[in-house]
């Protein structure tokens, strides 16, 4: 399905946040999903998941969340921690929270997005983001977290301030995670404990045997040519599921 792009700088509450949207040109009501990049920015791989996922028939917005340190600030794939860090200059958890109530309240005042809950998704950094949005934002629906990081810990930039994983009793949406088996960064103990914390919500997690941290973007040096693709077609099928009302292709 062709697709449009849209560039949009939103006003939020600490400056302004560069989105690129991505929509079917048939300009009908869809439902939305917010594609939150990876721990390297909002690089053109990043938006070619994003304008891919819209070709399945959804209005589909991948925000810059490094906008504190700079606009469409991008590191490379095996960057320095100093690299790193330069692109996470300003931001928190809370300021991520409320970028994305931002985002979602902005989707929803839109006449080519389908009235009803946002769906997210995200990558690394971007499924931290996704969860806090779905455990304590507004307006959010189902959600897919691709290897998300620092569930179990407090905020780097707020030490001593809650974990994510914290606020769990607030997820009452549908979730599907994916837990690459060789990533260093969820151990089997995070995993237990993310798991039991969400016990009583509708989650459902997979450990994907043989996959590393970033197994499911293609650019990515640890993609897995199946279980990425795979991956993607269990997220596609999920939110067309899941999404209230979804007219995908």
């Amino acid at each position: 399905m062709p697709t449009t792009e849209t560039i949009t700088e939103l006003p939020v509450d600490e400056g302004e946040m560069t989105v690129v949207t991505y929509a079917p040109t048939d300009g009908a009501p869809r439902p939305a999903i917010i594609l939150l990049h990876s721990a390297t920015g909002l690089e053109p791989m990043m938006l070619e998941i994003a304008q891919g996922l819209a070709e399945e028939g959804f209005v589909v917005a991948a925000p810059d969340t490094f906008h504190h340190a700079g606009r469409m600030l991008t590191a490379p794939h095996g960057a320095t921690v100093e690299e790193s860090m330069a692109l996470r200059a300003g931001m928190t958890n809370a300021g991520h929270l409320s970028d994305m109530n931002a985002l979602v309240r902005h989707l929803q005042a839109q006449s080519y997005v389908q009235p009803g809950p946002v769906g997210i998704t995200g990558f690394c950094l971007g499924g931290r983001i996704s969860f806090l949005a779905v455990s304590q934002g507004v307006g959010f629906g189902p959600s897919v977290l691709f290897y998300p990081t620092r569930l179990v810990e407090s905020d780097p930039a707020v030490p001593g301030s809650p974990a994510p994983i914290d606020s769990a009793t607030g997820v009452t949406e549908q979730m599907l995670i994916f837990f690459p088996e060789l990533d260093g960064q969820n151990p089997p103990a995070n995993i237990a404990t993310i798991r039991a914390a969400l016990a009583h919500a509708p989650v459902e997690s997979h450990v994907v045997l043989g996959a590393n941290h970033g197994f499911a973007q293609p650019k990515d040096h640890r993609f897995d040519a199946v279980e990425g693709p795979r991956a993607w077609q269990q997220t596609v099928a999920f939110f067309a599921k899941h999404l209230p009302q979804a007219q995908v292709a």
